[in-house]
């Protein structure tokens, strides 16, 4: 299935990943490649006691409605805590 831009199977492919390298006991780091980083952005791992760090989004818009947000995937942080898989 494919999405209006046809990115529909990248991200279900990119989570099934991160699932899986979380699942092992590694944690996932993504980050756009136009993303500058002023400081060591692996840093948020140690600062926040999370399974997921990110910043705040704003789409999709019914999401964002239903929940007063979203998470960016340009810039979110996967931690492999013990029950941290759903």
């Amino acid at each position: 299935m494919k999405g209006a831009s046809g990115t529909t199977n990248i991200w279900k492919l990119r989570l099934q990943l991160v699932l899986t390298l979380t699942s092992n006991g590694i944690g996932v780091l993504l980050s756009d490649l136009d993303a500058i980083w002023q400081a060591d952005a692996t840093a948020v791992y140690h600062l926040y006691n999370a399974s997921v760090i990110a910043s705040r989004g704003s789409f999709p818009a019914s999401a964002n409605a239903a929940w007063g947000g979203t998470l960016c995937m340009g810039f979110i942080a996967f931690k492999p805590t013990e029950g941290g898989v759903a």
